[in-house]
């Protein structure tokens, strides 16, 4: 698309975006607060890991149940679909994982952070193997990235079964608190933006 042809669309979007921006300018304030409500969860979750390690593993668990008994249900929905008893077999490895989970979620915590800790030594392995081989642009911070990922899953693994009672809710805790922070500070943007200027 030539520039002539971006320029175009963007001025027939231009009304409809002024329009959402003005409407978010009016409700900004739900924002902040829903940006303050996950930074609060965030650093609840981060001061009590394993409370907040085990609710979330108790949480994927309902989920998995619940995805399950549904997958069920559409297999049969589907009649004579020749993907039937695939279907239907999905559904019955959902549910059944749930259950487990739900039964007994404090070994579920220990099983997701030897898989979590797997990944970070994957993943790390991955990055600077890519870093050293390629030498991209900028290669060193995706060298140093793979570096601090391999080290995190090491030490997760050393540390396990300690690493469990923390691991899992600590991730999901940071994860709260820099979502909210980012919502909050948009929410500041938008207040401050000037739908004038915009027009």
């Amino acid at each position: 698309m030539s520039e002539s042809e971006s320029a175009t669309v963007a001025r027939e979007h231009a009304p409809r975006l002024i329009e959402e921006l003005a409407h978010l300018k009016q409700h900004w304030w739900w924002m902040t607060v829903l940006g303050a409500l996950l930074a609060i969860c965030g650093i609840f979750a981060i001061a009590y890991p394993l409370v907040s390690s085990v609710s979330v593993v108790f949480a994927l668990g309902a989920v998995l149940l619940i995805a399950g008994i549904a997958v069920i249900i559409s297999s049969f929905w589907t009649g004579t679909w020749s993907a039937f008893l695939v279907q239907l077999l999905i559904g019955v490895i959902y549910a059944v994982v749930g259950v487990m989970i739900t039964e007994t979620p404090v070994e579920a915590t220990g099983a997701l952070t030897l898989l979590a800790a797997a990944i970070f030594v994957v993943a790390g392995i991955f990055r600077m193997v890519a870093a050293i081989s390629i030498r991209f642009p900028q290669w060193g911070w995706v060298l140093l990235n793979g570096a601090v990922s391999l080290l995190l899953g090491v030490l997760i693994f050393k540390q396990y079964p300690a690493s469990a009672l923390w691991l899992i809710g600590t991730l999901f805790g940071v994860d709260m608190l820099f979502n909210g922070i980012t919502w909050i500070m948009l929410s500041f943007d938008i207040r401050n933006l000037k739908i004038r200027d915009l027009g």
